[in-house]
Order: structure tokens, then C-alpha cells, then sequence
């Protein structure tokens, strides 16, 4: 139970999970008030908590500006995170070509050449993307605060460029999902065989190490045996957990990227979607990502 309460102030203090937090927000109010259901369901749990019936028209209005007002909220905690983007996309470049440049050196001798791997082209676009979205969503960052008088961009402007940031978002999802996708095939096609040869030769050298003493106990031997199969099957099973988990991971944020395809696709006019169903897999999104800084915040607590 306390590392549980520890786990939540880290999570509730954590600026990208309070980001979650209001996210999930926007999204259920985004649901309530385009939904026909939920909306239903909501005017009558406010009616049976006030005792009155509630009004169509001023909870829908709650709704619209809950909506957008969390949206604000949220936009202030991503202002300068393209300079984030952009730094991993520089740094993951610098480290992919750091390393084939090492590797071609090596292998010159034979004439094998060695590229940067499809994940990492992916993750690099994907950043590269990313940052460009936030730059450009954060040069309006003053317009959206709708005081009179204070503008960067004419409202035609404004629009334009919130219409090619959520472009740029949408390239970045996809990048992401796609770069999820393939670390997953390669996890389990490209898998390494267990070292079972390590344990074979550990077993021959500790075998000539008793035949030259001339300590052949057979009792001991079928001991040390036991050892080496029970540590051998506990290193594979070891493995293959860190492997579940590694596909798991990468699974869900694959899966949460796909859903979040469907906000910057609507945006753009590329998917045919309802404020509903957009705001239903911003729920979904936002639970798989937010599991994610849950953990996270689990390690740390």
C-alpha cells in the first residue's frame, strides 16, 4: 500500500503524467459531449445527485469549455519540448553513424557493409517530425490564449499552420508505430539461441579439471550437473521474460500510436472520423501511454 501511495505522488507530481492526467480529461469531456449516450448517462447522473434535471444546452457548454480548457493546459507543458525532439533525432543519428563507421572498419578486411538499421531511420524521423509539430504549435502558443490585442498570426495563419503541425504529429506517429512494429519482428524472428554451448564447455573444462586431479566423485558430478541444467533453465526462462516484456512494451506504444493517428488524421481531413470516435481513442491512447509513466514512476518510487 505505501509503495503504491509513493508510486501515485511520483506519478501525480511527474509533469508528463500530470499531462496524462489532463489529457484523459479532455478526452472523456470530448466523449460526453459528442456522444449521445454517455451524454445521456452524464445528464442523468446530475440529476440524480442535485435532485433537478440538468440542462442539455449549459452541460454540453461545460463540456466545450472543460475541453478546451484542458487543452490549454496541456499545451504549456510541451512549449519547448521540440528542442527534446530534435536533440534525440541529433543524437540517435550521431550514434547510428558512430557506430557503422566503427563497425565498416572492422569489416573493410572482408568487404561487408553495414547500414543504419530501418528502426533507427524510423525513430529518427519520428523524432524529427515530432519537434517540427511542437515548433510550430508552440509559435501559437500566444494566439490560443485569446486575449484581445495580443496575436502573433492573423487568424487565416493561425489555422494554416495548426493544420501542418498536426501533419507533421501525424508523419510522427506513424514513424513511431512503424519503428514499434519492426523492433518487434526482430525480437522474435531474430531472437538469440540460448547459451547452451557456454554451459557445455563449462561442464568439459570443470570434467578434465576432475579426470587430471583424479576426484571422479559421481555423486558430486550428478550435482553439479543438476546445477548447470537448473541454472541453464532459469537464464532461458530469464530471457524470455525480458524478451515478453520488451515486446509488450513496444506493443502497446505501437497500439497507442495507431490510435493517436486518428486525432491529427481527422485534422488534416485524411480520416473520415467523428469528434466522438476521435475522442474515444484519445481515451485509448492516452491509458496505454499513461500505463507507461506509471511504471516508470513505479521504478522511481
Amino acid at each position: 500500500m505505501a509503495r503504491t501511495l509513493d508510486q501515485f505522488i511520483a506519478f501525480t507530481t511527474d509533469t508528463v503524467g500530470i499531462e496524462r492526467i489532463l489529457r484523459l480529461v479532455q478526452a472523456l469531456a470530448q466523449v460526453f459531449a459528442t456522444c449521445a449516450l454517455p451524454f445521456e448517462l452524464l445528464l442523468t447522473a446530475i440529476a440524480a445527485h442535485t435532485g433537478r434535471k440538468a440542462s442539455p444546452e449549459l452541460t454540453l457548454a461545460i463540456l466545450i469549455a472543460v475541453k478546451q480548457r484542458f487543452n490549454l493546459a496541456r499545451r504549456f507543458f510541451r512549449v519547448f519540448r521540440f528542442v527534446e525532439s530534435f536533440r534525440a533525432a541529433q543524437k540517435l543519428y550521431a550514434r547510428a553513424s558512430s557506430t557503422v563507421g566503427q563497425q565498416k572498419q572492422k569489416d573493410s578486411s572482408t568487404g561487408n557493409t553495414n547500414n543504419i538499421g530501418a528502426d533507427v531511420w524510423l525513430d529518427i524521423f519520428g523524432h524529427t517530425f515530432n519537434g517540427m509539430y511542437l515548433l510550430l504549435e508552440a509559435t501559437t502558443i500566444i494566439d490560443v490564449l485569446d486575449i484581445d490585442g495580443l496575436s502573433v498570426w492573423d487568424a487565416p495563419t493561425r489555422a494554416t499552420i495548426s493544420v501542418e503541425a498536426q501533419r507533421f504529429w501525424l508523419f510522427a506517429l506513424v514513424c513511431g508505430m512503424l519503428s514499434g512494429l519492426w523492433k518487434m519482428f526482430c525480437i522474435m524472428a531474430y531472437a538469440p539461441v540460448p547459451q547452451q554451448q557456454a554451459i557445455t564447455n563449462n561442464k568439459s573444462g570443470a570434467d578434465e579439471k576432475k579426470e587430471k586431479e583424479g576426484e571422479q566423485d559421481p555423486a558430486a558430478l550428478l550435482k553439479e550437473e543438476q546445477a548447470r541444467l537448473r541454472q541453464g533453465v532459469q537464464d532461458r526462462e530469464a530471457h524470455r521474460s525480458e524478451e515478453r516484456a520488451r515486446i509488450y512494451k513496444l506493443g502497446r506504444g505501437a497500439v497507442a500510436n495507431a490510435f493517436d493517428i486518428a486525432i491529427p488524421g481527422a485534422v488534416v481531413g485524411w480520416l473520415d472520423l467523428s469528434e466522438g470516435a476521435v475522442g474515444s481513442a484519445m481515451v485509448v491512447s492516452t491509458v496505454l501511454t499513461g500505463l507507461a509513466v506509471w511504471e516508470r514512476c513505479g521504478e522511481k518510487a
